[in-house]
């Protein structure tokens, strides 16, 4: 994955207004960002990939929806990257006044310019299952949280064990091996046709 692009308003106090990081003009080499305690170093880090894409917080344990700026009537956050040659585009808005402060999420994503899934965020969790791996495996292998959350070598060994079958695609293998178990096993029962006693 290569970033694009980040613009968000709203998320945790540290950004009340807009806020925007163009990663390609950056440059090469290794970006370090650097500043005070609680001015949103972190926050822009994982909203620069999971907080965004899986509208999820590892470093405090939130989701998206809990980390708002006190004062945020909307938010949202959107992320543009590369994969595999494509362009993405992931958008995330939110409600927190929505049905008497109950709040609404919605979510978009976007490839190559034409929607891919938009509105609901379950929609958009399919279509990013199908493009990157599961939150788990982000966590434990590319992405390391302030908090160590998700990090390999912290978890249990159970923990590792499932994470390493997770990475090998064996779980997609046993799941295809036992459609076709089932398969056979349809295959091999007798039929009966039309016209037979």
């Amino acid at each position: 994955m290569i970033l694009g692009a980040l613009r968000t308003a709203g998320i945790s106090a540290a950004f009340p207004t807009e806020v925007s990081v163009d990663f390609g003009a950056l440059g090469p080499g290794i970006i370090a960002i650097v500043g005070d305690n609680g001015v949103g170093k972190t926050t822009l880090l994982e909203l620069s990939s999971v907080g965004t894409i899986f509208r999820r917080l590892p470093s405090y344990a939130e989701g998206l929806g809990t980390h708002l700026h006190p004062a945020a009537e909307h938010a949202f956050t959107e992320l543009t990257f590369t994969l595999s040659g494509h362009e993405y585009r992931c958008r995330v808005q939110i409600d927190p006044q929505f049905s008497g402060d109950k709040g609404k999420t919605e979510a978009w994503l976007w490839c190559d310019g034409a929607a891919v899934a938009g509105e609901r965020v379950t929609e958009v969790d399919r279509a990013v299952a199908e493009i990157l791996p599961p939150l788990d495996l982000l966590l434990a292998a590319n992405f390391a949280c302030q908090s160590r959350a998700g990090s390999f070598f912290d978890q249990t060994k159970a923990a590792r064990k499932d994470l390493f079958i997770g990475m090998l695609g064996l779980k997609q293998l046993q799941r295809i091996a036992e459609a076709a178990a089932g398969g056979t096993r349809r295959v091999g029962q007798p039929r009966t046709h039309a016209g037979q006693r």
